[in-house]
């Protein structure tokens, strides 16, 4: 029971990791493109 657990909780950590750098990528494409309204103003990084 306890190696699901870790394998879940593997998986939520890989997700993440996954979400955030798509985030980093999509705001990243949009500022290049000259289109920043792709990202709220909050979540923009330059």
């Amino acid at each position: 029971m306890e190696d699901d657990h870790l394998d879940v909780l593997q998986l939520c950590g890989y997700s993440l990791v996954v979400l955030g750098f798509l985030a980093l990528l999509i705001n990243h494409v949009s500022i290049l493109m000259g289109n920043p309204w792709l990202i709220p103003d909050f979540m923009r990084l330059y």
